[in-house]
Formats: C-alpha cells, structure tokens, sequence
C-alpha cells in the first residue's frame, strides 16, 4: 500500500512538474516573437482641407521603446475605406515624426490616419493604430459625424468555460480575479493555475484548486507598475482553457505644471510658458497648442496605444509559432529577382548595383550576391523622395551579357482598412456652420517679423566651395588641412594620399597598418556618419571628392560643444576671479571623407540599366505660419522634464495644451488642459 501511494504521489509531482517545464519552454520560445504597437500623436484632429496634420509617432516593443522597425508607414482613408494618402518615413529610437498634406479638393465628412510598421502585419491586421479626424471643405457641408474613442474603464470582464466563471477586475492597487465553478464542473479537484501576462511574456503566477466544498476563489496581483492591455490565462495542467484580456488602469502618472509668464489671448499676442513635469526621469515628449474653441479633445491618447495581444497562445502550446515573413531590420530595403533576356533567373552570380538620388548618377557601387533561387537583397538606403538604381552583373568589363538583365523588387501591399471598426468608437456630431464666415489666409499673424536679406554673391576659393556642398555643422569649420580630390590623379588610394599630403600621419590598411595622426588613434567620418577604418577599404578612391582633417575636435556632447553651440542655454560660469576659460581635453583628431555627388561624379559605368524607386517621404518643418491657424505650437521633439513654449496667438480665447512622451525605460506622459487666454 506505501508503494503504491509513493508511486502515485511520484506521478502526481512529475505531472507537475512536466507541466512546469513545458509552460516555461513555451514562455521561452515565445518571447522570440515580440509585438510591436504603433502611437500617433497628432497636434489637431479637427482640420480645414488643405491643412497641414502634424504628427509624431511612438513605437512600443513589448510596452518599452522598440529596436524592431525602422519604416513607418501613415496613411489616411475616407469613410468608406479608400486610401486618399500613403507615406513612408524613418523610425529613430523608435521614435518618427512627419506631416500628411490634405488635399484641399477633400470633402467635408469624417477620416481615418492609420500607422503601423510592416512588423506589425505578421501577427494580424485588425488592431493596427488608428484614429478618426474631421476634415472640413469651406465650401461643403459644416457639419461632420465623427467619431471619439470610449475610454475603457475599470468594468469586470467576465469570461465562462464549461461552467467556470472568471471576473477580472482593475483597481488602482493592483488586480483582483474571482473563479466560480458550478457543483458538476469538470475542472474540480484538477490543477489550476492562472497566469498574468503581458504580451506573452509571464509576469505572475498562481496555482490552486477548485473542491466541492469549497468551489471559488479569490485572487489579487499586485501590477503598479504594469500598465496597459495584459493577458490572464487560466490553465488545467499544461492546457489552456481561458484567456482574458484586461486593461489596468493608469494611476501613477508624473505631475505636469505649466506656469504661464505671458498668456495673451489677443491676435498676434506673444505667449511664453513653462512646463515642468515631476518626475526625475527624463521624457521625450511632443508638445501641442491649439484653439481649443476650433479644435477637438484627443480621440485617443499614448496611454491607450496597447492592443490586444494578437499571439494565439493554443498554436503556440502545440508548438506552432507563428512564421515571421515580413521583417524590418533596416531601413529603406528591396528584395527581387536578377533574370536574364529570356526570361530565366540567374544563380549564384553577384549583381553590381548604384544607387543614386542625383540625376547626374551616383558614386557608390554595392555588389549584392544572387541567390541559388536567383533572389538578392538589396539593403539600408535612406534616402527621401525617389532614386535609380543602375544594376548589371559583376562581370568582366566590356562582357555584353553583364547589361542584359532585368532586375524585378518586391513590392509591399499595405493591408486593407477594416471597414468594421472597433465597438470603443461612438459617434459625435460636429457643427462648423460659421466656417463659411471664417477669415481663412496664410497672412503671417501680428508679431511674427520675417525680414527679407538682400541676396549676395561671394566667390572663394574651392574649400568654401566644397564645404558649402558637403558639410553640414561642426564639420563646417575652417581646419589648416583640407583636401580637393576631385581631380587628383598621383596615387590610387586613400592612405597613399593621406601620407603623401598630411604632416604626422602614418599607416594604412595598404601596408598593414593602422592608420595614425600625430601618433594618435583617427576617428572617421565618411558623408558625416561614424565609420570604421575596415569600411574606409569598401570606398573606391575615384569617388572620393573631400577630405578634411580636425588635428583637435570636440565631437559628441562635450562641455566645450555644449558652450560653443550654446546647447539647452549653456554658458561658462567665472569661478573666482579669473578669466572665463574654454574646457580643455584631450580627444582624438578626426578625418572626414566626402564622396562625390552632383556634378562632382566625373566618372562612371556608362549604359546600365535603371529601376526607379520611392524612398521616405519628405520630413517638413513646422514654421508656425499655418493657414487656418488652428494649432498655435507644435513641438514633436521636446526632450527633458523642463522646458519652454513660445508662440503667437491667432484670436484664441482658450488654449488646449496636450502633452505626451515616454522615457527609455517605457514610462508613459499624457496630460491635456484648456488654458483661458488673458485679453
């Protein structure tokens, strides 16, 4: 009888034990498959067709700043789901910011913005981001039926399996769930347990069972710091028989104070806040003014950018994950096919390909390999607007055969819009009858002076030239040593060159050595990017055209750098009675290489072929001198916790201030406020 109770127990901790194992190997794998969502911040969702909308974009891996994507596409539709705009523009630090032009042959009625990355499309398209706008066309209707987001509130959510109920439900302290199974339910007496999770990743855990006498339970999670949509997942053994998803409440917010210095709310009236937020941590913010009276409350705010977890977590526990075909690891990126004149692909080959923005051509060859499928991958341009890439085999010069080819990409299809939309859109009807009577003009507001200089010729010798073409910032600077390439024709490398024409510098990866300046280490700058001395080996000296060289420069975030370019306000503060002195240390010189562009490309592959192809769309500035006037102030890269606001009032008599960011860690900001101007 012991052994027969031994075994059974024996059984019993091996069963758990197996169970534990296997939701571990599942949580490992999965966390292999992070999800990305995508916010917008707009400076006004109320907007006069052939407005500008301004936006700033958050991109959350997972709840914290993602390291996935680098495209971000934005695209608006028309109430029946008809694409009217589709742009494409770079991620930061998970971080874009961007404009859509409405055209002004828009109808009155309500829209949509949509903005997702391609990550996004693998694991569903029903959730992307989205929000309402409401255009208006002076001369159509004045009154629009939109729709504002239900914010989702602390209600129980309820879910029934097989006679088990699950209330959930989210207090400021934390969250609280209840389980009640009927007398008969086929769950009594097993191995339960429950399992908090934020996108597929377990955050706590709790085991339990449910017994005849006692067939309900009563559990509480402590998640202050968990914020947003999370999972609970109810398991019999290693079977999942729930799932939940809740959404916690926001109640840790930092404090934002705005202090008003000057608050004028007659046309043309200057206006100078400042802003502080609470809270030691530093945020990236966008910061939006507008008429509060001519524009609408957000629809949808950075604390509700969470969706649903779209992982199907029954797929996973049978071990099928899902399949990831549609990547984002670089930038401006092309996939295709290489085939040859009849039709046939071309294997294990390697193609030549240039890509150039310039009409005049480009400088800079990539030889990509084809593929035994007779597939390449063309990877991390960046470029705005449009370019062609020249393409032929890399084969011997003057083989005919090089140039007869056709080089076919991969084009991405945006999914269509979900003409169903989500239950937390109501509809608000909205009455612009006096917009007919509006004085609408691109005349700059009182205060705001634009003078106009005379135009000047100057004439200098090539470095002006040539730093006029190429540099841009610190690297502008006058230096004792700068170098024209464009027509040098004595040696055939870079660091032939550089010894031949630079006192103190030796080495090169031609004979062997590490290059050196006065004995101390380079750093390189090629096309004003950081680059390696191996990466200086793939630029071919033909192509290079300037060549500066700073014996001493401050780079980076420097005290030094922070005084001469005046960064955040800083100035020198006199200690003692001394004079006021400059930082002083010791950094390492830096070289900076410029390669051809514009007329400057003297030589070529002369006959290619050409594919033109799309790249970013172009970034604009807000200048604060918008036609209809509607946002006052738009600052989508305020970083810091105190900071300053400066604009010019239309004929505002309230002022709506919303302000949003995120730190590093994932730290969320929402704050909004009407602010009654001073006549």
């Amino acid at each position: 009888m012991r052994q027969t109770l031994f075994l059974f127990f024996l059984t019993l901790a091996l069963r758990n034990y197996a169970q534990e194992n296997h939701l571990d190997s599942f949580f490992i794998r999965s966390a292999k498959f992070p999800i990305e969502t995508v916010y917008l911040h707009c400076d006004k969702y109320e907007a006069l067709a052939g407005d500008t909308i301004w936006f700033k974009a958050y991109v959350f891996e997972n709840n914290v700043p993602s390291t996935i994507s680098t495209n971000l596409y934005v695209q608006l539709f028309n109430s029946n789901g008809h694409p009217i705009l589709e742009k494409l523009f770079p991620i930061f630090n998970s971080l874009s910011i961007g404009q859509l032009s409405l055209p002004d042959s828009l109808k009155s009625g309500n829209y949509w913005i949509r903005a997702f990355t391609k990550y996004q499309v693998n694991f569903g398209t029903t959730d992307l981001f989205k929000t309402p706008v409401a255009i208006f066309n002076k001369k159509g209707i004045a009154s629009v039926r939109t729709k504002m987001r239900v914010d989702p509130g602390c209600e129980p959510s309820v879910t029934t399996v097989d006679s088990l109920l699950l209330i959930a439900t989210t207090t400021d302290t934390g969250l609280v769930c209840h389980l009640d199974a009927d007398h008969g339910c086929r769950f009594l007496n097993q191995q339960l347990s429950i399992v908090l999770a934020s996108y597929h990743q377990p955050i706590l855990k709790a085991s339990f069972s449910l017994t005849d006498k006692k067939p309900w339970v009563d559990l509480a999670f402590c998640v202050k710091n968990l914020h947003g949509m999370a999972d609970l997942l109810l398991f019999n053994h290693d079977s999942l028989i729930a799932r939940q998803s809740v959404n916690l409440s926001y109640s840790s917010l930092p404090q934002v104070c705005i202090m008003p210095d000057t608050c004028s709310g007659s046309p043309g009236g200057y206006n100078a806040w400042t802003i502080k937020i609470d809270d030691p941590a530093l945020y990236n913010c966008s910061v939006a003014v507008v008429d509060a009276d001519k524009a609408l409350s957000q629809p949808v705010s950075i604390l509700q950018h969470q969706v649903a977890d779209p992982f199907d977590y029954r797929q996973g526990l049978q071990g099928k994950f899902p399949v990831i075909q549609l990547e984002d690891t670089a930038f401006l990126s092309w996939k295709g096919i290489v085939k040859n004149q009849a039709g046939t692909r071309i294997k294990n080959d390697e193609l030549v390909t240039i890509l150039s923005t310039d009409p005049s051509g480009a400088s800079k060859p990539e030889v990509i390999p084809i593929e035994a499928n007779g597939r390449f991958n063309l990877k991390n341009a960046f470029f705005f607007d449009s370019a062609s890439i020249s393409y032929q085999l890399n084969s011997f010069e003057g083989d005919p055969a090089a140039k007869k080819i056709q080089l076919s990409l991969d084009n991405f299809m945006p999914p269509p819009f979900p003409l169903q939309i989500d239950s937390f859109w109501k509809d608000t009807l909205l009455d612009r009858s006096n917009l007919a009577m509006m004085n609408i003009d691109s005349t700059i507001e009182p205060g705001m002076r634009i003078k106009e200089l005379p135009k000047v010729t100057v004439k200098a010798d090539f470095r002006k030239e040539l730093d006029d073409r190429y540099t841009t910032g610190i690297f502008s600077e006058l230096t004792p040593y700068s170098f024209d390439l464009r027509m040098d024709k004595t040696v055939n490398s870079i660091w032939a060159y550089l010894r031949k024409q630079l006192p103190g510098f030796q080495g090169g990866l031609d004979i062997g050595q590490l290059p050196t300046f006065d004995s101390k280490k380079i750093i390189f700058y090629v096309d004003n990017e950081v680059q390696s001395v191996n990466d200086i080996a793939n630029f071919w000296y033909e192509e290079i055209a300037y060549i500066k060289v700073f014996p001493s420069l401050w780079v980076g975030d420097t005290p030094f750098m922070r005084w001469k370019t005046r960064y955040m306000g800083f100035t020198l503060v006199r200690s003692g009675s001394g004079p006021l002195k400059a930082p002083v240390q010791s950094d390492p010189p830096v070289i900076c290489i410029y390669t051809r562009k514009g007329m400057d490309i003297r030589t070529g592959w002369a006959g290619l072929n050409k594919l033109k192809v799309s790249g970013y769309s172009s970034i604009a500035k807000w200048t604060g001198i918008a036609n209809d006037r509607w946002t006052l102030y738009w600052q989508p890269l305020q970083t810091g916790n105190d900071f300053k606001v400066r604009f010019y009032n239309s004929n505002a008599a309230h002022f709506r201030v919303c302000i949003e960011g995120v730190t590093n860690e994932g730290k969320l900001l929402h704050y909004e406020q009407v602010i009654t101007a001073q006549q």
